[in-house]
């Protein structure tokens, strides 16, 4: 009975943590402001510490060693993707209305972002002024923005802005080289 008592316990745990961490993504995966101090964020801890067990020691880590690996995940690897993946889509369908913002959002989100899904890596280079874009076909067009490296807002004040290309066309040509 003790075991099962434990059981709910551990669930119950889980389950309001996973709830918790859902409500807070789907409020926050727009915010655009302070975006790293999110990953820092208490909701990414379980809400509450067990710290005893009838059975071994061993298996109160296990489970919260689990608990923590699963947050962990959400962390890292789901909260980021979908960030990513809206701030990225507002990015392109309006890049006039705070698009600054968005784009500064998608890379701090790709900072943290620990996956490996190829077209999120590529939606953060293309907000990333400091990556440079590929240009590898001549006679495809291909939207390439200037992005703003330093961050004024007032009225009137000016912004540095960097682009950085990587240009690698094919040629029939040939480069006589003479030393």
């Amino acid at each position: 009975m003790v075991r099962d008592l434990e059981d709910s316990l551990y669930t119950t745990i889980e389950r309001v943590t996973r709830n918790r961490v859902n409500k807070f993504c789907e409020e926050k995966v727009t915010v655009l402001e302070n975006v790293d101090s999110l990953y820092s964020d208490s909701v990414f801890f379980p809400v509450y510490d067990v710290t005893f067990s009838s059975g071994s020691k061993n298996h109160l880590a296990e489970k919260k060693a689990q608990l923590i690996a699963d947050l962990a995940k959400m962390k890292d690897f789901e909260f980021p993707a979908k960030a990513i993946k809206l701030c990225y889509e507002q990015f392109i369908k309006n890049p006039r209305r705070t698009g600054c913002s968005r784009r500064a959002a998608v890379v701090t989100h790709g900072n943290h972002y620990k996956g490996d899904d190829k077209d999120l890596k590529i939606r953060i280079a293309e907000c990333n002024p400091m990556s440079a874009k590929w240009i590898s076909k001549p006679k495809e067009y291909r939207r390439v923005f200037a992005l703003p490296v330093t961050d004024n807002r007032n009225r009137g004040a000016k912004n540095k802005y960097y682009i950085r290309l990587n240009v690698n066309i094919e040629t029939d040509a040939q480069f006589l080289f003479t030393t």
